[in-house]
């Protein structure tokens, strides 16, 4: 009897320790790190495919599947190192963050191409404005960055006792020796790498490496940027940008100019410049701005060279004629930077500058940036009545009409216009008359019908000007901030324009209209010369006579080649395009390889040095400093 009693009570105490800090326990654990460590793991190889940093369904080496295992468990050991007793709240707590971090990630690189950056977040508190064009980026599967939170807090119920044990000392040394033997692996593996390309485009850094080590670099290269400008100016550093300035070449006079003449400066939402003389079903999109590009000055190789500021580095650089950050937003980083704007030099000229966008004047910072600028005033959602609303808010029309009608004959005036009703993700015009076949109800689609809105509104806008009576003493120029539709749409656009789905086919589209119009026709011309958004500014100083001293750009109007140099480091000639990340020269009519001479490398070089020039600037506000003003008095 007392054997059986006692083989009981061993029962009781055997199931007693299995299910408190027995085998119930150690699998409850195991399961808790499992989970957390492929949570961290899928989650990253999800986002690598999904915004395309690497194509389905494996690289090929699959390197980056080691580099995001390796990430995966050293993030994952770094946890109760860290936080000790508390490491399986701190878990739960991470991963949450991490999910929400990698689905902002996901989000913004379907659009971008790219995953958010420090910077960049400076512009989150946004997220709710744009909401309708975030909604249209999610996809179900996104519902992986949610799977192993249950399944974690399932673990952490189980587990509330463990709350008060510490780790061992032993255990301690032990996942240090862990973390020490993967870091050493990762470094090991990264050997076999090319990194030369991470500092022309930080998609690479994502695309080799992955999107942990990616966030990582990118808060160091963040702070330490932040860091730089309290530090003195390298004396090389200051050299290049002075030697550069006093050895560009001048733009020889124009035979006609327009000096004193009025500006108006249209950038246009997602006008992409494919869609120029482009039909469907028989239809112009854009009949209105065909027909002026038939009547006045019209260039169709501009390439856009906007960053992650996207709409406000296009504003950046038409303002300024320098380049965009590598990552962000200028108006974020460098709102306090002294900068020689298009404002600076016609407000001595006698002229009233103002800036207007239909949103809030504190979107992308521009009351502070406009102010910065030199404008007299820049007025923003606020400002406006808001009679009608398309898209995001109020309509092209009634933006045009309202920041028009101060407008006084014999005043000289600049007027700066941000346009937005075309702006992603378009299907407010979804159910416009204009027919595009295979298109409808498509993105693509809906883009199209956008452009038809915007050339009507133009049109409307451009007979507003005539009806003030200030059109015969106009310059009036219009083009677009960045591309309407990107990769996610690659295979609908390849389709509507017959391209060759190869990569610099892709890129040869990225491109945005020109127009300069002039009021007596002078200048009626279609120009094949290459250039970039960095040149519009020199363009008209150019042609209206007055200077801009400082720009990186060169007048379109000047005699010989010209290039775009795009903010990931790749180049655009007019037979060429080379791709900085891969060094390699592609033909743009063949879309093969070809061999890069000495001559061609010693040009593409001098190119690509203008962007350093512009980054030196920016990056220590060099036109502030005393050592630069007074080399050029």
């Amino acid at each position: 009897m007392k054997n059986q009693e006692n083989k009981l009570l061993l029962s009781k105490i055997n199931k007693d320790s299995y299910y408190k800090g027995g085998y119930f326990d150690i699998f409850v654990r195991v399961i808790f790190w499992l989970t957390l460590t492929f949570g961290f793991f899928i989650k990253s190889f999800y986002i690598q495919y999904s915004i395309g940093l690497t194509e389905v369904p494996y690289s090929d080496d699959g390197l980056i599947i080691k580099f995001i295992i390796l990430s995966a468990i050293i993030m994952t050991l770094i946890i109760p190192l860290i936080f000790g007793r508390f490491k399986y709240l701190a878990g739960l707590v991470i991963a949450a963050i991490v999910a929400f971090v990698l689905f902002a990630d996901t989000l913004y690189g379907r659009y971008y191409g790219l995953p958010i950056s420090l910077p960049i977040l400076h512009q989150v508190g946004v997220v709710d404005d744009v909401s309708k064009s975030t909604a249209s980026l999610m996809k179900w599967k996104d519902i992986v960055f949610l799977l192993d939170i249950p399944i974690l807090i399932t673990c952490l119920v189980l587990l509330r006792s463990d709350f008060k044990n510490k780790l061992a000392i032993q255990t301690r040394l032990g996942i240090l020796g862990l973390i020490v033997l993967s870091v050493l692996g990762f470094n090991g593996l990264a050997k076999d790498v090319n990194t030369i390309h991470h500092a022309y485009e930080r998609k690479n850094i994502a695309k080799d490496f992955g999107v942990y080590y990616y966030h990582g670099y990118d808060f160091v290269d963040t702070m330490d940027r932040f860091l730089s400008r309290f530090k003195s100016v390298d004396e090389e550093d200051l050299k290049l940008v002075i030697d550069y300035y006093k050895n560009k070449e001048v733009s020889p006079p124009l035979k006609h100019t327009y000096q004193g003449y009025n500006l108006v400066v249209v950038q246009v939402e997602a006008l992409q410049e494919f869609v120029v003389d482009l039909e469907v079903e028989g239809q112009a999109i854009t009949p209105f701005l065909n027909d002026l590009k038939s009547k006045h000055l019209y260039f169709g190789n501009i390439y856009h060279q906007v960053a992650g500021g996207n709409t406000s580095d296009a504003e950046f650089i038409l303002n300024s004629s320098m380049y965009p950050a590598p990552v962000g937003a200028v108006n974020y980083l460098y709102p306090d930077n002294t900068y020689h704007s298009i404002a600076h030099s016609l407000n001595p000229l006698g002229y009233s500058t103002h800036a207007y966008h239909g949103y809030q004047s504190s979107f992308w910072n521009r009351t502070i940036m406009y102010n910065i600028m030199g404008y007299d005033g820049f007025k923003g959602k606020e400002d406006f009545v808001l009679d009608e609303k398309v898209g995001w808010a109020i309509s092209d029309a009634s933006f045009y009409r309202q920041a028009l009608e101060d407008i006084n004959q014999g005043d000289a005036f600049y007027k700066f216009l941000i346009t937005l009703s075309s702006h992603h993700p378009y299907d407010v015009f979804r159910n416009d008359d204009l027919k595009v076949g295979s298109f409808e109800n498509t993105q693509v689609g809906d883009y199209l019908k956008s452009m038809r809105y915007v050339d009507q509104t133009l049109e409307d806008m451009i007979k507003l000007l005539e009806e003030k009576g200030v059109l015969d003493k106009t310059i009036l120029v219009i083009y677009g901030d960045h591309s309407g539709l990107y990769g996610d749409q690659r295979a609908l656009v390849n389709d509507l324009l017959n391209l060759e789905d190869h990569d610099t086919a892709w890129q040869s589209i990225q491109k945005v209209p020109l127009w300069i119009i002039t009021p007596d026709g002078y200048y009626q011309n279609t120009s094949d010369k290459v250039g970039g958004q960095i040149d519009i500014l020199p363009t008209i100083a150019h042609l209206m006579d007055f200077e801009v001293p400082y720009t990186i750009g060169r007048s379109l109007l000047d005699p010989g080649q010209g290039f775009a140099v795009k903010r990931d480091g790749s180049i655009f000639t007019k037979d060429y395009f080379y791709l900085k990340s891969e060094d390699t020269l592609y033909d743009l009519e063949s879309n093969e390889g070809v061999i890069i001479t000495e001559e061609m490398k010693n040009e593409l070089e001098d190119y690509y040095r203008t962007m350093i020039i512009s980054d030196i600037i920016l990056n220590y506000d060099i036109l502030s400093k005393k050592e630069f003003k007074e080399a050029f008095e």
